[in-house]
């Protein structure tokens, strides 16, 4: 599912200049990783409204050219 995403990422010519889509997908994955989301929302004490803006956000800016 998450090469599907940045396919369409890519696809729609809106990825970040200069990143590959193994480099996408690696990110992709390491962000919305459950080991992620447990270290912030159960172990940091995040609410998983706060995680999914912050999510958001990070992905925005680490996958493409608008920020």
């Amino acid at each position: 599912m998450q090469r599907e995403r940045i396919e369409a990422l890519f696809k729609a010519g809106r990825a970040r200049i200069g990143l590959d889509k193994d480099t996408a997908t690696s990110i992709l994955w390491m962000f919305t990783s459950r080991d992620v989301y447990h270290k912030l929302v159960h172990e940091s004490g995040w609410s998983s409204d706060k995680f999914q803006d912050w999510l958001e956000r990070t992905l925005i800016e680490s996958l493409t050219d608008s920020a």
